[in-house]
């Protein structure tokens, strides 16, 4: 949601959640304990009747302020308070005043993956559980499906390479000598001609 004086306008594009909900948001908006700043985020639990156990607030702060970094950091925030509810279905709604819906979309998935990232390679206790999350981007714009698609699918690959990275900068020299590392980017990039 916008910060300051588009609160007001955010409910507008909510209706979908229907009146209990919307209401519920009003009441939060209202009472200034939400103020839409960048990456402010609130969870509320509507009333029982509803379908949706959870709804989060996410702030996008000012709307002349947003570009892709800050939408990455919201997605982090999503997908952090993902982690910490165990949410196994997540639908991100896209603000339809949203300029380049496509890259900002882009951006929250990003944000959302990178949130995900941990290296446990020496803990002594490596059972971190992780709920595996669905997550849809909900958007009056219908067309963004088709070009999400490869979208998603290169966003996932520079993610498994991002995350090979961290992984190999986080071990210490003495556990990755020049013979090891060269051994794991052979066996990484083994059957793919070089």
């Amino acid at each position: 949601l916008f910060s300051e004086k588009e609160l007001d306008s955010n409910i507008s594009n909510l209706k979908f959640l229907g009146p209990d909900n919307t209401s519920l948001i009003k009441k939060v908006i209202d009472s200034t304990d939400f103020t839409g700043e960048l990456k402010q985020n609130l969870l509320l639990y509507p009333s029982a009747d509803t379908t949706i156990k959870r709804l989060l607030l996410v702030g996008y702060g000012k709307p002349e302020k947003i570009d892709n970094e800050k939408m990455r950091e919201i997605g982090f925030v999503i997908g952090k308070k993902q982690k910490d509810v165990k949410a196994k279905n997540i639908h991100i709604v896209i603000d339809n005043r949203l300029n380049d819906k496509l890259n900002m979309i882009k951006a929250i998935a990003e944000g959302f993956i990178y949130s995900k990232y941990s290296f446990n390679e020496f803990k002594s206790d490596k059972k971190e559980k992780t709920v595996k999350a669905s997550v849809s981007f909900l958007s009056e714009s219908a067309d963004l499906k088709n070009d999400l698609k490869p979208e998603f699918k290169n966003l996932l690959a520079i993610n498994d390479g991002i995350k090979i990275t961290r992984d190999l900068a986080n071990i210490p020299s003495n556990h990755l000598t020049p013979r090891i590392l060269k051994k794991k980017v052979k066996n990484h990039f083994k059957g793919i001609n070089i």
